[in-house]
């Protein structure tokens, strides 16, 4: 693992078959929606190339244009960065979205 330092590893050919595989019948991490979901790597790609088809590493979040978990969540709202509590996060907005007044 290349911690602290980006890496410029190819993308697997299996990604988008195995992204696709993820998210059916997935929701939202954050939000619940099931449109517009990407997979999010919890350990960013360019730190851990070798975890970019495991699972475990992923979690299914929006990109909607109101609502944008991928960058909130995932990204702390900027891009260039990653959230390294964005399971107990999108958890956390998940019940409050469910248990809202």
């Amino acid at each position: 693992m290349n911690i602290g330092r980006k890496t410029r590893a190819a993308r697997s050919p299996k990604w988008p078959a195995f992204l696709k595989r993820f998210l059916r019948g997935k929701v939202c991490a954050g939000c619940g929606r099931s449109d517009q979901l990407t997979g999010h790597h919890k350990l960013p790609y360019h730190l851990a190339p070798e975890r970019e088809l495991d699972e475990t590493n992923l979690i299914p979040l929006c990109e909607g244009r109101s609502i944008n978990c991928h960058l909130w969540l995932g990204h702390l709202g900027n891009w260039q960065s990653y959230n390294p509590t964005v399971d107990a996060d999108a958890a956390y907005m998940q019940e409050k979205v469910r248990t809202r007044p």
